[in-house]
């Protein structure tokens, strides 16, 4: 199984413009496209981002997971992180 880590953030008064749902269309669709076999895509995101979360529905992530006070902020406070992920469903045929 191979582990790839993204890390994006939207330049600074981009937000809600939709260059976050349109990356993460192009990654997925890439992604299976190139790699046939290719399974399933993980994310991971703070519970409460808003933002993120609904780019990742609008690209067919499903949520799977939340994991309790596992994210640290900058100032040591703790909160949820939630698990979706898209699946390729060629492959489970």
């Amino acid at each position: 199984m191979a582990v790839f880590c993204l890390t994006y953030a939207s330049p600074l008064g981009a937000g809600g413009c939709g260059i976050g749902r349109a990356a993460i269309g192009w990654l997925v669709a890439t992604l299976f496209a190139d790699h046939p076999l290719l399974h399933r895509i993980q994310a991971n995101t703070r519970f409460d981002n808003d933002a993120m979360r609904r780019a990742l529905e609008s690209n067919k992530f499903v949520l799977e997971g939340r994991l309790r006070q596992t994210w640290r902020s900058a100032d040591w406070s703790r909160y949820d992180t939630v698990d979706p992920a898209a699946q390729n469903r060629r492959v489970l045929l």
